[in-house]
């Protein structure tokens, strides 16, 4: 009834190298990748359902193939642990987003779900005058684009103008981590 995240990959050396993430935010079928720039995608047979004492699996081979080994994070919404907000970008820096985390996030994942773009992070560490990208090995970018140069509060982010992050009209999904 919480809500959270699933986060599964392929531990066999396959073609199956994604890192795949399932929300109860966008629903049972939604899939992103950790490691791509790809948009959103559907698939019926991977986490089939998110249950009171966990989630189901169906028979797609990139989750559940009979001697091949997997591991699997979950990651329960709960204020001081972890939270997930989906949101539409309006382009304009500035904008706010509002979380249930209850305390300030250390690491933030932010991703657009209708378009192919990078993964935009913060971390505590390196402030909200930076930003990082999941999917790719760059050194973190320094301006105001992805968190507008302002550290999250307990209870907002503030978004640059950065596709990534707050493109206008634009759909996206934002992991929040205590």
């Amino acid at each position: 009834a919480e809500g959270g995240l699933v986060w599964t990959k392929a531990r066999v050396d396959n073609s199956y190298d994604e890192h795949a993430l399932a929300d109860t935010e966008r629903g049972i079928y939604k899939e992103l990748w950790s490691n791509s720039d790809a948009a959103e995608t559907s698939h019926v047979q991977r986490v089939t359902s998110f249950n009171s004492n966990g989630y189901s699996l169906g028979t797609s081979a990139r989750y559940n193939t009979n001697n091949d080994d997997y591991v699997s994070w979950s990651f329960r919404k709960a204020k001081g642990f972890f939270d997930v907000v989906t949101y539409t970008g309006n382009g304009t820096a500035g904008r706010t987003v509002s979380h249930n985390l209850g305390c300030v996030p250390g690491f933030i994942a932010i991703k657009c779900t209708s378009d192919a773009d990078h993964w935009c992070c913060y971390h505590k560490s390196r402030g909200g005058t930076k930003f990082i990208a999941l999917d790719l090995s760059n050194a973190e970018s320094t301006n105001s684009n992805g968190f507008n140069d302002t550290t999250p509060t307990s209870t907002e982010v503030t978004l640059g103008i950065s596709g990534r992050c707050n493109g206008n009209g634009r759909t996206y999904i934002m992991y929040l981590f205590a």
